[in-house]
């Protein structure tokens, strides 16, 4: 009865081993991968300093959203304005919307003189000093 036990355990042995040689060479190998393991552990702790920035940023952006949106409305409504300007016074800050998408593509695309210039040339000047605060706030600040 012994006997035949014998090497079935010598079996389930050499097993063991070679589990334990694998072991030492998935350790060895990970070993090679240290500086992905920093560069993977830098990024997830920075994950959440990243959403903070975003919400900071989005919020920068609805407020200047609204305050163009408002800023235009009674102009948008106005007769008396240029019919052309207030065509693309609506189309782009007609609605907050439509405000929120044109803020998010100036801000990120870097055409915010195609906006600006129009609104400084055609509806007040004020609008320069608006949208060189948002500017250099949140464009050159914060991106």
């Amino acid at each position: 009865f012994m006997k035949d036990i014998g090497p079935s355990l010598a079996f389930v042995r050499s097993i063991r081993v070679l589990r334990i040689v694998c072991a030492f060479r998935v350790v060895r190998t990970v070993s090679h991968f240290q500086h992905l393991r920093i560069l993977w552990n830098t990024i997830v702790g920075s994950v959440a300093s990243f959403m903070h920035s975003m919400a900071i940023m989005l919020i920068c952006m609805l407020m200047f959203a609204i305050l163009l949106t408002q800023s235009l409305h009674e102009f948008i409504l106005d007769s008396a304005n240029d019919l052309s300007t207030r065509h693309m016074a609506n189309r782009y800050f007609g609605n907050g919307f439509k405000s929120l998408w044109t803020v998010f593509e100036f801000t990120f695309s870097g055409c915010w003189p195609g906006y600006a210039r129009p609104l400084v040339e055609e509806v007040h000047w004020l609008y320069a000093l608006l949208f060189a605060l948002y500017v250099t706030s949140v464009i050159f600040a914060m991106t």
